[in-house]
């Protein structure tokens, strides 16, 4: 053999052996649990917290609670308020560290008073369908919003209104 074979050889064998080296840095690992809290409910003030996991790649599985006491301000009633539920994520594009989600939230939720000039009770189910992203920075740091409709399958209905707008912005951390 010459030369010139003899080279091509060595080239096809010794592209063979690069090509099976990887030149790219792995994929981080994927986080299985996040933890976050929704702000917009301190004002109440309520704390609003949802713990997912990850069922799967594009699967998480969250139970939410909630729980504070509200002052309405014009007749100064004190509400306590107290919410648990449940909601299942598929992440249709992307992953559970980061991406667009569809999924149904359940969510049950208690208000009452028992003020000596008022006393009042209501509980009800509200089943929710919503779309949404999550983002994780590899660090942990989370940001989630999601929007939907809430259908109000029980308690009382102001006005036969059963669909209302649901919306939960959160910020936490996934490890």
């Amino acid at each position: 053999m010459n030369k010139l074979a003899w080279g091509v050889v060595g080239m096809v064998l010794g592209a063979r052996e690069a090509h099976a080296q990887t030149w790219f840095e792995p994929e981080e690992p994927l986080k299985t649990a996040s933890i976050t809290i929704d702000p917009t409910y301190l004002k109440l003030p309520m704390i609003h917290l949802t713990g997912e996991l990850c069922a799967a790649r594009k699967l998480g599985l969250a139970v939410i609670l909630g729980g504070g006491e509200v002052t309405d301000e014009d007749s100064n009633i004190t509400f306590r308020a107290y919410e648990a539920g449940a909601s299942v994520r598929y992440y249709a594009w992307g992953t559970f560290r980061q991406g667009f989600q569809i999924g149904v939230q359940l969510l049950y939720a208690s208000v009452s008073s028992e003020n000596t000039a008022f006393a009042a009770t209501n509980e009800g189910i509200g089943i929710s369908p919503f779309g949404g992203y999550k983002w994780t920075h590899r660090s942990g740091f989370t940001l989630e919003s999601q929007g939907g409709f809430t259908y109000l399958a029980t308690g009382d209905v102001r006005d036969n209104r059963r669909l209302v707008p649901m919306v939960n912005l959160n910020i936490g951390w996934s490890i």
